[in-house]
């Protein structure tokens, strides 16, 4: 069903003077720079959602110190945008500092699959978001302007709205996801005999193990389609 919409939408988009999406925007940037955001936002959107499981339900963590234990990702972000990464793009091009943020947030990931049952939060955890935020804070900035490089001015708003919709339906879907595949792995252990600590926090571990996997696989679209090792100028503020 969800096809079918999608077809007559794209058919009616083709014959009207002034489309919402105009479908003149093929260029090959901007799809593979879509489609590197949305791998991105599966990955990321899901580690957010059972990272704070993890910490409530696992760890009995209260609301705000969930909350507290996600500032050195949140901080790092925060750092990052407010110059550093732009000071990297402008030295050595948007395609490193993206291919280096995207390792280094797949290994955030990897390193929060390691999180145990009563393991304390530093340093597994600790490490693991602040990796996540310095590869987020490093990676988002050069893949927008990766994306916008080859977009003509009258489409620039429809391309920046295209990519950041890519990262919100794919956030929606991997986190689904995510959480079918820790589910499932959590009911099969608990079903096998083990505790349900246990089998709880091998769901949560392989769920990270997926999408550290998801935000690794962006490397070689990276490589491939956006030819992310080029150099790509910043726009001017």
């Amino acid at each position: 069903m969800a096809l079918v919409a999608l077809a007559g939408f794209l058919a009616l988009e083709a014959r009207l003077e002034n489309p919402i999406l105009p479908l003149r925007l093929r260029m090959r940037t901007l799809a593979g720079s879509s489609v590197v955001r949305a791998m991105m936002g599966m990955g990321m959107y899901g580690s957010f959602f059972l990272g704070a499981l993890y910490l409530e339900r696992v760890q009995g963590y209260g609301s705000v110190a969930t909350g507290e234990a996600f500032l050195p990702w949140t901080l790092v972000v925060a750092a990052l945008s407010v110059g550093p990464t732009s000071k990297l793009v402008r030295r050595f091009g948007a395609g490193r500092p993206l291919l280096a943020g995207l390792v280094i947030m797949a290994s955030g990931l990897l390193v929060l699959s390691t999180a145990g049952a009563g393991d304390p939060y530093f340093p597994t955890v600790f490490v693991a978001f602040l990796l996540m935020g310095l590869g987020a804070g490093t990676a988002f900035m050069p893949l927008l302007t990766i994306a916008m490089a080859d977009v003509p001015a009258r489409d620039a708003g429809v391309a920046s709205a295209l990519v950041n919709v890519s990262l919100y339906i794919s956030g929606a879907l991997g986190l689904a996801a995510l959480g079918a595949i820790a589910t499932d792995r959590t009911q099969t252990l608990t079903a096998q005999g083990f505790t349900a600590d246990h089998a709880l926090v091998a769901g949560y571990q392989l769920a990270f193990v997926v999408a550290s996997a998801c935000v690794l696989a962006t490397v070689a679209v990276a490589l491939v389609v956006l030819r992310a090792g080029r150099r790509v100028p910043v726009a001017a503020a």
